[in-house]
């Protein structure tokens, strides 16, 4: 009998004990239950802030159009749902600026500046202020706090990067973009008497190039973000030109060396691209923390040498991205569109000058770009 009194009698205390710890249970649970919600929305809200603020750099650096890279920030956003609805952005969450570092050891810095800036800064926010409203808690708090404010930050800026010219000086690039080139007759616009090893006719799909790289090595001065380039060419054989150098202005003075005296060859594109992978790869001056960069130009077919695609396999795997370029409608426009998909990344055609100089300005305006906080 004394023994059933005890258990009784515990039992009796125990119910108590658990009607008192029961309403603390539910807000230790609620809490819980509201940090886990809170950490997820937070999640999300970076990946959404980071994917847009890298979609918006990326439309502004070829544009230069802000309105259009908030917009395609927006839509970015919109496939990203932050607490099961999109971000609504607003232009004043956008600002241009310039991030810079002193080596690759170092973090990257922003700084606010819309005179030729090379980054933006993206912050969101999800509180009473934005149309979104703040984050709606599953459980009331202790003083009935049933919602609770988010921030979130991205800067997306241009890398640095270490860039190589393969230009195509075959034979063909003395012919115009618009013509057959053809070894039975020479270019329509030589002057009479003409023959390789002469200055290059006017007009020349060479000419064309040459008037395009410049555009492409201005419109990289547009940048604070410094970007070293370096020129192959290729031919029969392929030569490097000219090293990788921040001096811009050594591209134009190597290629004037065919411009004034332009050679008869082949079309050996892989060794072109060998050439300037080696290059990007092995120079004294290839910097390890940059992004690598092949923009590979040709007016016709590999005709010489090793097989360019398998050389783009090779390269890729060294983390080089490749731009393809094809001048006159003589090119093999799809072999420059295997090579560009292998290397990661896009292929243009050109059928005429105005077209290759954009094509070199769009270009100029895709280099890499990455999340720097």
């Amino acid at each position: 009998m004394l023994k059933v009194k005890e258990m009784s009698g515990r039992r009796g205390a125990v119910v108590p004990l658990m009607i008192l710890l029961f309403p603390l249970a539910l807000i230790f649970c609620g809490i819980a239950i509201n940090w886990a919600q809170l950490q997820l929305v937070k999640t999300e809200m970076q990946v959404a802030t980071d994917a847009s603020c890298r979609a918006a750099n990326r439309v502004f650096q070829i544009s230069g159009d802000m309105a259009a890279a908030e917009a395609m920030a927006q839509s970015v956003a919109n496939k990203n749902s932050v607490g099961d609805q999109p971000l609504t952005l607003q232009s004043a969450n956008f600002q241009l600026g310039i991030v810079t570092r002193s080596d690759q050891n170092s973090r990257y810095t922003f700084a606010s500046n819309s005179t030729g800036p090379n980054a933006i800064r993206l912050v969101t926010a999800k509180n009473s202020s934005v149309p979104s409203g703040p984050v709606k808690l599953y459980f009331p708090m202790l003083g009935g706090i049933s919602t609770a404010s988010l921030q979130a930050e991205a800067i997306a800026g241009s890398m640095e990067v270490d860039i190589a010219l393969v230009i195509d000086r075959s034979g063909s690039m003395a012919y115009g973009i618009n013509e057959i080139s053809d070894p039975t007759r020479y270019p329509a616009n030589a002057p009479l008497g003409w023959d390789f090893g002469q200055p290059v006719p006017p007009g020349s799909r060479w000419q064309d190039t040459v008037d395009s790289v410049n555009i492409f090595l201005d419109e990289l001065t547009r940048y604070p973000q410094q970007k070293q380039v370096s020129l192959t060419t290729y031919g029969t054989d392929s030569t490097l030109e000219q090293d990788l150098t921040f001096t811009h202005s050594q591209i134009p003075l190597r290629m004037d060396v065919y411009t004034n005296a332009f050679p008869v060859g082949a079309t050996n594109i892989g060794s072109g691209l060998a050439t300037a992978n080696n290059n990007l790869v092995l120079s004294p001056n290839a910097r390890s923390y940059a992004n690598k960069v092949i923009i590979l130009v040709t007016d016709g077919i590999y005709n010489w040498g090793p097989d360019p695609i398998s050389q783009a396999s090779q390269i890729a795997r060294d983390g080089v991205t490749i731009f393809t370029v094809t001048v006159s409608d003589e090119a093999n426009q799809n072999d420059m569109k295997t090579i560009a998909e292998i290397g990661g990344g896009f292929h243009v055609h050109a059928s005429s000058g105005p077209q290759l100089r954009q094509a070199f300005r769009k270009i100029a305006r895709e280099m890499p770009a990455m999340i720097v906080k």
